[in-house]
């Protein structure tokens, strides 16, 4: 296809004569590719059960190979002929996904927020305008990340390549705009750069091949690399309007400069083509016309855009001021609002009103509100000037008087809670600390839980129910508030004992000893963590602890204030029956193929026994062992998992409908290796298998002694005899009464209701 006679790269028709030559099969360099994105998927805590929106899609290579780690794709394009060859690919390897037929200027089609938004090969085809317009509509459906890949401008490999297709007419993907930097556009998009990185050097050998280029090793370098990757993400940065001004002269300008270049490169090499190929046909003589036509316009385009701005400086010059003459006056107005709500004038001008029932009421109020306002401002010319504060001041207010606005909205609590920003609302596991955020909200506590922004997007406060707010106002919160009670979280990510101590006076500080300290665990700087953790078994009202051993470890400290609080479950998100026609899909393949199921939910880390688990794999071929959760150290890919058939690792699923898969399971098993970490875990999932209904066969950690249902076993002999053993009662009535019975006995409810008893004392 000639570039000339096709150059809008915008075209869908252009578009499905390309993807008419997808191959059904990923050839390597893409293969390479999609494995990069994982990597970065996973280095941004993205993990496999997260929702993944490709914002022009293609092959729909990648997002298979993506779908195939676990991850909820949505594929969009605008070309039918490659959506339809995406979904083809999808079933062929028998693949979950959606995909949606629409522009990537308009996701009215799309369902849902996504956790991660991107596209390859896309974003090049624009300029600036269209570039910022594609890059806020996919912000708009993006919860957590947006991710570009876009043609390496700096990559000799590449930029060989692409002229020689231009030289030699084989370039057929319309035009390219080939910026070195994406910054400007990006943040004047309302976003912020993460990171940036290269990728696809498994590309280069084919360019390099196709060209006859031979590079030496010092050009076998990162930045060589075919593709760039810009990770972006919400910006909570407020950028002033005269900057956005600047910034916007800045992008139009560089854009012009990028655009001139590039355009004229390719059309002197096509026009150089046609000249040195000695046909004078009539078409040729056409295209050297459009060519000419489209450099002309180019050209008009670049020389008036020096105008345009200056107009458009001029605008947004006096749209500025008007609005902060605007703001002044609605300031000035509020003020004096406030002023006269707390005045006794008005007070007793409301007992007029209710004596008068509005016969004259109406005049009384006019004349009176006149009369204080009038009195009001007098007063407050004398005192001072009403002076606009700068930006940070005028923020702080507002964050105080949304503070007191919902202090104002939940008059009888029982009393205020903050939870600092410890774990993220969002996180791939819905853990202890939401749970009991939910119940303690629910018992009519004002719930503060505060977020590090890792995984929730939220600027300021967001209800998530009745007297539960999601925010990222730590620092402003405990500055506000005059009491409170707070809870410490054991591996804490960053507060600090001086921190802790400055609290002293209007804190109620709760240790929450939920797992044993320890650098598996936590992960943290171990000096600051033990400095903190001893400070809080000593100083802290009340100590909450998981697990017999924490609780332990605590009385050899204190005698008081020690508090056992396991933890629990949501009986009824667990409680479940079995639905052959609601089966997921990457469960029917595996029920098919006949052998029992042993199932295990949960973090996936260096404390599970991959020797265990492989052992019973190798030695018991007919069972499936399933593995659902979050890979949290990287710890899978590394213990030969991968060689076994009957192992299956699903990734992570939401906890919505996590049951959805577990309910599958015929026994559920916790393989955990037993040390200091595990015998100090109180396992949610213990408590969720029993929910489900399931046998539960368990290595013996100290906490499952606790509870009669687990089946324990010490040995891989054992275990696999143990499974057997569950295999037996799966139908066993008394004994599924009893998994029942101890699921009821340990609901997340009961568990705080326990501590709402604990706080009240606290909070007294």
């Amino acid at each position: 296809m000639d570039f000339v006679s096709q150059p809008d790269s915008q075209n869908p028709a252009l578009w499905d004569d390309i993807a008419k030559q997808y191959s059904e099969e990923s050839d390597a360099g893409e293969t390479e590719v999609a494995a990069e994105l994982e990597s970065i998927l996973s280095g941004l805590g993205v993990m496999g059960g997260t929702s993944i929106l490709e914002a022009g899609c293609g092959s729909g290579h990648i997002s298979s190979h993506l779908a195939s780690r676990g991850y909820n794709t949505t594929l969009v394009d605008f070309s039918k002929i490659a959506l339809d060859k995406a979904e083809k690919l999808y079933k062929k390897n028998s693949l979950d996904g959606r995909f949606v037929y629409s522009d990537l200027f308009d996701m009215s089609k799309v369902v849902g927020m996504h956790d991660v938004v991107w596209n390859s090969g896309v974003l090049e085809h624009f300029d600036a305008w269209q570039a910022i317009s594609a890059l806020q509509t996919m912000a708009s459906v993006a919860k957590k990340f947006i991710i570009v890949m876009v043609p390496n401008p700096t990559s000799i490999s590449y930029m060989t390549f692409r002229d020689k297709a231009l030289a030699q007419g084989s370039w057929q993907w319309g035009l390219e705009i080939l910026r070195e930097n994406l910054n400007d556009i990006v943040l004047f998009s309302g976003l912020e750069i993460v990171k940036e990185q290269f990728v696809g050097e498994t590309h280069l050998k084919y360019f390099d091949d196709y060209t006859g280029l031979k590079r030496d090793d010092s050009q076998q370098v990162s930045d060589q690399r075919y593709l760039k990757v810009v990770v972006a993400r919400h910006s909570h940065n407020i950028i002033s309007a005269d900057s956005k001004l600047k910034l916007l002269y800045k992008i139009l300008k560089d854009d012009s400069k990028v655009l001139r270049k590039t355009y004229y490169h390719d059309a002197d090499i096509l026009m150089n083509r046609l000249h040195s190929s000695g046909v004078k046909t009539e078409q040729n003589y056409k295209l050297i016309a459009q060519l000419n036509d489209k450099l002309y316009s180019a050209r008009n385009n670049a020389t008036t855009l020096q105008d345009n701005i200056e107009q458009l400086q001029r605008a947004l010059h006096t749209e500025q001021k008007e609005n902060a003459d605007l703001k002044y006056k609605l300031q000035y107005e509020k003020n004096r609002l406030d002023v006269l709500l707390n005045t006794k004038t008005w007070k007793l001008t409301k007992l007029y009103e209710k004596k008068f029932q509005g016969n004259m009421g109406g005049k009384i109020i006019e004349k009176i509100v006149d009369y204080t306002l009038r009195k009001e401002d007098t007063q407050k010319d004398k005192e001072n000037d009403i002076q606009t504060n700068d930006t940070q001041k005028d923020k702080e207010d507002t964050i105080h008087a949304e503070i007191q606005s919902i202090l104002k909205r939940h008059p009888d609590v029982k009393g205020v809670i903050i939870y600092p920003p410890a774990v993220d609302w969002n996180i791939p596991l819905l853990q202890r600390p939401q749970h009991m955020a939910m119940h303690l909200a629910q018992n009519n506590w004002l719930y503060f839980y505060c977020t590090t922004n890792a995984y929730d997007h939220i600027d300021g406060f967001e209800k998530l129910s009745e007297n539960l707010y999601l925010t990222n106002m730590y620092d402003e919160l405990v500055d506000t508030l005059d009491s409170f009670l707070m809870f410490v979280h054991c591996a804490h990510p960053t507060i600090t004992v001086p921190e802790l101590e400055a609290l002293s006076g209007k804190a109620v500080l709760i240790y929450d000893y939920l797992d044993e300290i320890h650098p598996d665990v936590s992960g943290l700087r171990e000096g600051d963590v033990i400095e903190r953790h001893t400070y809080m078994m000593k100083n802290s009202m009340a100590v909450v602890a998981t697990a017999g051993k924490l609780y332990s470890n605590v009385a050899k400290v204190r005698n008081t204030g020690i508090h056992l609080l396991p933890n629990g479950v949501d009986y009824d998100h667990f409680h479940i029956k079995r639905d052959s026609d609601e089966m997921p899909k990457e469960f029917q393949s595996i029920v098919k193929s006949g052998g029992v199921i042993l199932g295990y939910f949960g973090a996936v880390a260096k404390w599970i026994d991959y020797s265990l688990i492989k052992t019973i794999a190798r030695e018991n071929p007919s069972w499936h062992i399933v593995l659902i959760g979050w890979d949290y150290d990287g710890t899978v890919g590394n213990n030969g998992l991968d060689e076994y058939e009957n192992i299956h690792y699903l990734g992570v699923k939401k906890y919505d409908i996590l049951p959805d898969y577990a309910v599958c399971f015929d026994v559920c098993i916790l393989p955990f290796v037993v040390s200091d970490v595990t015998n100090s875990t109180s396992p949610i999932k213990l408590f969720e298998y029993m929910a489900l209904g399931k046998p539960i066969v368990t290595t013996p950690i100290r906490e499952v002694n606790n509870y009669k249902c687990p089946l324990v076993a010490s040995t891989p002999g054992e275990f696999a005899q143990k499974v057997r053993d569950a295999l037996k009662l799966r139908n066993n009535s008394k004994y599924l009464e009893m998994v029942d019975s101890e699921a009821r006995a340990n609901t997340w409810k009961k568990r705080f209701d326990d501590l709402d008893d604990i706080l009240l004392s606290l909070n007294s």
